[in-house]
């Protein structure tokens, strides 16, 4: 019974019941606190591939694929091209064949090698241009390979490059310069030509000032390229192994006499070719082609120029070695021909060296900080790497140190005494010179009528006040009859010239004792000094403050600044020359082009250009137009001079055409002058040179009417074209154009001719089939010599045409 009630009331668990069915949901609660916001998400890529501008040629580099083939690689470079927009279809024949985009006037590509420890580039490859191909169903997409590669450029430090061009435009440059109306760049960078890009030690801002922007070599290779430091695109052909081929260019100032053979169909010797060997990079192609082969319009070691805030990067003493030496210097140079004063041997011989230094020594060994020579440094030489007339060693502008201004000025009317206040001041602190060491030359250019040139101009007398004050009085008394409220002469430009000198040692000034042939005379030789019976080089330097100029009213008897708008831009003067006439003239006459017109009057014939007036417009244009100074003087039997004139006459204008207006000019003031306002023009007579059939045309007077432009734009010879074009390459600008599209010159797009479309060259019309390569025979060269070593008589060279190429002229070593 006990056992029973025990299992009653302790008795084994069922088995749970199966759940229920859901409840209803209950009522929402309340929102809970907002999270914090997560990371953004990467960018998706775009895969579109569209031009960047919508209106010219675009180039896209797309992607680099290699593939291993046995221990080389076949490299293949995809890319698109754009014309306006619009895919350009350039194939003949069967879409996807071969085609080598026989319609574009330019297409070229390239890889080259990095190494960012050295920054050198090397082993560069040149895509295959029969290769291109159209890509199936992608118009205006191409690839172009290569093959046999030793590296694969995508898996490399290395950089891909390529330029398009198209719509060559009628120019004069010839050579191997050709403009055109639309041309791209393009590149790809792998690795650390990514990561650490080349920076270079020049800027190509200084090829800029005189070539024009953007620069491109050749006409259509940009320097700056989108993804690339400056330079790097030019590294593709200039790589820095590259044997040089232009040995030529140092025979030219060595032995101007071995060059003239040279230039007239004589080969370079295998003696030559290994005594001037050289690297072809950026810089000996650079220094040697602008020390050399053209007539660069500055000092060469005014290294600022194109150095500018890289000059310690550059003047290092790992830079001191005969290949930095030999890219400017002739080695031995030649006396007979103005090229040893600055050889390597001559230097060497007056600072009489000459015993150890030759082309095998280590620079580096001495020539370094704590050295043998460490007084003679890279650092130190060449002023700092500024021209000594320009710059202080430490670079300050001696136009910005000394500052010239033309202060109160009258005019007596009954004594035609023009009475002019000078000053001058020094914001500046430079070591060597003070304000009151200045001299002023004053000087009055008269205006005719409301003409924009002087037909004289009159000194002044000067007298030093003391205080960097000057008082100059010009007497026009030669003149009265002409100046009246309405006669011919109603206004002058009041020039100052200013001269300074920095004296070196003691100051070079000839005490007149017996250095010559008998007592009391001085010495014979230039730039030397009598002292103590002994000639001694001058040293002292002359430098250049701005020679400043105001316009004065005669009969109001005030000032009338901006009474002429400037023609042109002294600034675009100096873009190339930095400072000018410091490489023509003496330093005084720096920065006004008023200055130059004081004796650049049309009423003057040219004194050293044939055919020519004096006037400063017929002279700009025709120097720049490479028109030779006086021939008459020209030994045409001498093969040297021959060469020279024939080199310098085939020369360019570093803008790559004359057309570019402004590349000097402002804007709208270079059209034909009111003739009404200008006076008449004195052109020179024609050279007596012989083998010529313009001997005897006789010097002219052109008067206003067809006259003046005659004067300004110079006439035609049989030697040298010196007139401007009659359709200004004035281009009318897009508002969507682009830099790197599009080529500007001084801020103004040059664009399509706003002048008639036959200025243009015309488009070569699509063919059936592709368009060959260009090739040796039809490329134009610089110049056809004749197979033969033997010299051409002086009426062969006077009669043979101008070759079309950029030309060499005479070369100037500084």
């Amino acid at each position: 019974m006990a056992l029973a009630l025990s299992l009653g009331a302790f008795g084994c668990a069922g088995k749970d019941g199966a759940d229920g069915a859901n409840g209803a949901d209950g009522a929402n609660g309340a929102d809970g606190v907002d999270g914090v916001d997560g990371e953004d998400g990467e960018d998706g890529e775009d895969t579109t591939i569209a031009p960047a501008d919508a209106s010219g040629l675009d180039l896209v580099l797309e992607s680099v694929e290699s593939t291993l083939v046995g221990k080389t690689y076949d490299v293949v470079l995809t890319f698109s091209i754009y014309k306006n927009a619009v895919p350009y279809v350039d194939f003949d024949g069967v879409p996807g064949a071969s085609n080598g985009l026989p319609n574009l006037d330019q297409s070229r590509f390239y890889a080259v090698e990095y190494d960012a420890a050295t920054q050198t580039f090397d082993h560069s490859i040149g895509f295959d241009r029969q290769t291109i191909t159209g890509v199936l169903g992608s118009p205006g997409q191409y690839t172009i390979s290569f093959s046999g590669s030793a590296y694969a450029p995508e898996l490399s430090n290395a950089v891909v490059y390529g330029y398009v061009a198209d719509e060559e435009l009628d120019t004069e440059a010839g050579g191997s310069i050709h403009l055109y109306d639309f041309a791209d760049n393009a590149a790809l960078a792998f690795g650390t030509a990514e990561t650490d890009p080349y920076e270079s030690p020049a800027n190509v801002s200084g090829c800029e000032s005189c070539h024009g922007a953007p620069y491109m070599k050749h006409g259509y290779r940009a320097a700056q390229v989108e993804g690339l430091g400056d330079f790097a695109a030019c590294k593709a052909c200039h790589y820095d192994t590259k044997e040089g081929g232009h040995v030529d260019w140092q025979i030219l100032v060595d032995d101007p006499l071995r060059y003239s053979e040279i230039h007239n169909g004589s080969d370079v010797t295998e003696e030559e070719e290994i005594y001037y060997a050289y690297t072809a990079n950026v810089m000996n192609d650079v220094h040697m082609t602008h020390a050399m082969e053209f007539p660069y319009p500055q000092r060469m070691s005014n290294c600022v120029t194109c150095h500018e805030g890289k000059l310690d990067e550059v003047l290092v003493d790992e830079n001191f070695t005969i290949e930095t030496c030999r890219s400017c210097h002739a080695v031995t140079g030649s006396e007979d021909y103005g090229t040893a004063e600055h050889s390597l041997s001559t230097i060497w011989d007056n600072a009489g060296v000459s015993g150890y230094h030759s082309l095998t020594s280590d620079c580096a060994a001495c020539h370094v900080s704590g050295g043998a020579a460490s007084g003679v440094l890279l650092s130190t030489l060449h002023n700092g790497g500024y021209d000594p007339m320009i710059y202080s060693s430490d670079g300050v502008r001696y136009s910005d140190a000394i500052v010239v201004t033309i202060d109160d000025t009258s005019f007596d009317s009954d004594t035609s005494v023009l009475t002019v206040d000078v000053s001058v001041t020094e914001p500046i602190d430079v070591d060597g010179i003070d304000a009151t060491d200045v001299e002023p030359d004053v000087r009055a250019g008269l205006y005719a009528y409301d003409a924009k040139d002087f037909f004289a101009y009159v000194s002044g007398d000067e007298v030093d006040n003391g205080d960097g004050t000057w008082t100059a009085t010009i007497d026009l008394s030669s003149y009265a009859a002409d100046i009246s409220a309405d006669g011919k002469v109603r206004r002058v430009e009041i020039v100052v010239r200013p001269s300074a000198t920095i004296v070196i040692g003691d100051l070079d000034e000839d005490d007149e004792s017996d250095c010559g042939e008998g007592a009391g005379e001085g010495c014979a030789e230039d730039d030397t000094y009598c002292d103590s019976g002994t000639c001694v080089p001058e040293d002292d330097q002359s430098i250049a403050p701005t020679a400043p100029s105001r316009t004065f009213e005669l009969a109001d008897n005030a000032f009338a600044d901006g009474y002429h708008p400037d023609i042109v831009d002294v600034e675009k003067c100096n873009a190339c020359h930095d400072t000018l006439a410091t490489t023509f003239h003496s330093p005084n006459r720096s920065g006004n082009i008023a200055v130059c017109k004081m004796c650049h009057k049309p009423n003057d014939a040219g004194s050293h250009l044939e055919m020519q007036s004096r006037s400063l417009d017929s002279y700009i244009h025709a120097l720049h137009s490479f028109q030779a100074y006086d021939p008459g003087d020209i030994d045409f039997d001498d093969p040297v001079e021959a060469m020279r004139y024939e080199m310098h006459v085939e020369h360019g204008f570093p803008n790559f055409t004359i057309k570019n207006c402004e590349a000097c000019h402002n804007e709208g003031m270079y059209e034909v002058p009111d003739q009404a306002v200008t006076l008449a023009g004195k052109l020179s007579a024609a050279d007596d040179v012989p083998y010529r059939d313009i001997t005897g045309v006789e010097s002219t007077i052109v008067a206003p009417g067809p006259g003046p432009a005659a004067a300004a734009t110079g006439r035609t010879t049989s030697t040298r074209t010196t007139s401007t074009a009659s359709c200004p390459s004035t281009r009318t600008p897009s508002s969507t154009a682009t830099a790197s599209r599009r080529r500007t010159w001084s801020g103004t797009a040059w664009w399509r001719p706003s002048c008639p479309s036959s200025a243009r060259r015309p488009k070569r019309a699509p063919t059936s089939a592709p368009r060959p390569a260009r090739s040796a025979t039809t490329t134009p060269v610089p110049s056809t010599r004749p197979s033969t070593t033997t010299t051409p008589t002086p009426s062969e060279r006077m009669t043979r045409s101008a070759p079309s190429g950029a030309g060499r002229v005479r070369p100037r070593m500084r």
